[in-house]
């Protein structure tokens, strides 16, 4: 059996029988954007002794969609994966892993960022000036137990060989937190909606690449004043206008740059080990959002009228009764009202009288 076949098995061990941890929820919420890949072999390493058992620290290589590979580092020490998942580049607050910015500052410094001999150069000039040799299977485990010791506070034992321990404590000891690194591509939000005709968006692109090519089947790409797009760079905004209802896919590819320190999660159905990029290369990326097209209903308002009151909801007021007193004028003469009362009832009596007779001349 070679040392190859030996470590793949050791390999084997480690991803299928260790303890499965509960992160599925992370896995199930993956963004696609960004760069891609599948584990398919392992890189520069050795097993190494920790605080928790025998550990096999190795480089693992990722396969990147597009072509190229992505040599990555384990994050998750508990989880299993295994040859053939598929990842997808995620964000730090998807990985979900505590102390990644050191992890990140480990990675800069670390193999295979900076070779096996300026690694040992360093250590001799700063930690270890004895140090005569340093293979690349010592700087990748060394680098590797001290990605652990921050993402899962893990330790090495004593009984390491002198490389792993001289660069496992050189990266322990002098690292610091840094930033989380630019995406190769994203465009954010995923989704957006709107009318029918009308441009939908601001979609915002964040990238390491030069320029992005935009593309939508069903709609027209442009800038907020209706300019037409092809192609955005980083920070850029571009809209899409929809000409029926339904909605469109607007995909953006490019030639990135992906850093060491971007987190690689799976999409597997059940949870898998995460992974981290270890150094720095070129990738094909893909990112994509969606847009939705909605047709919007006009209601016609129709304005209201007070209503015509019934003749039961109609109150009447009853005429209002006059209480002028009429007073003639009358000349002064002199004479007394009661004179004159006395001369009104004459007339009348008269006219009776009179009334009476010409009844009787006619009977």
């Amino acid at each position: 059996m070679n040392a190859r076949t030996r470590i793949s098995r050791s390999l084997a061990v480690f991803v299928t029988g260790a303890a499965i941890t509960t992160a599925g929820a992370i896995f199930g919420t993956a963004n696609a954007d960004g760069a891609s890949g599948v584990f398919s072999s392992l890189g520069a390493g050795l097993n190494v002794s920790t605080n928790t058992g025998t550990r096999p620290a190795y480089v693992l290589n990722l396969d990147l969609d597009g072509g190229g590979t992505l040599k990555t580092y384990c994050i998750d020490l508990n989880t299993t994966t295994q040859y053939g998942v598929a990842y997808n580049e995620a964000t730090w607050e998807e990985g979900n892993v505590p102390n990644l910015g050191k992890v990140t500052w480990v990675l800069g410094h670390g193999y295979p960022t900076v070779t096996a001999a300026a690694l040992m150069a360093t250590i001799n000039a700063t930690i270890e000036p004895d140090l005569v040799s340093l293979s690349d299977s010592e700087a990748a485990a060394g680098t590797q137990a001290a990605v652990w010791h921050f993402s899962d506070s893990s330790n090495l034992t004593g009984s390491n060989p002198a490389g792993v321990l001289a660069v496992y404590t050189y990266l322990i000891t002098n690292a610091v937190s840094v930033s989380e690194p630019a995406p190769s591509l994203a465009i954010l939000p995923a989704t957006l909606s709107g009318p029918v005709g009308e441009r939908i968006g601001p979609f915002t692109v964040t990238t390491s690449a030069a320029s992005v090519a935009l593309l939508a089947t069903g709609g027209v790409i442009t800038d907020a004043v209706g300019n037409p797009l092809v192609t955005v760079g980083n920070g850029d905004t571009f809209y899409i206008t929809i000409a029926a209802e339904g909605s469109v896919t607007i995909t953006g590819t490019a030639t990135a740059t992906l850093s060491s320190g971007r987190v690689f999660i799976t999409t597997a159905s059940s949870p898998k080990q995460k992974l981290i990029a270890a150094r720095a290369t070129t990738a094909q990326v893909v990112a994509s959002v969606e847009a939705q097209a909605t047709t919007t209903t006009t209601t016609a308002t129709v304005p209201t009228t007070d209503p015509v009151p019934t003749t039961d909801q109609v109150e009447v007021e009853p005429p209002v009764q006059s209480t002028t007193t009429i007073v003639a004028d009358l000349p002064a003469s002199g004479r007394s009202s009661a004179s004159l009362l006395a001369i009104a009832l004459g007339m009348t009596m008269m006219g009776g009288a009179t009334l009476m007779a010409t009844r009787r001349r006619s009977i």
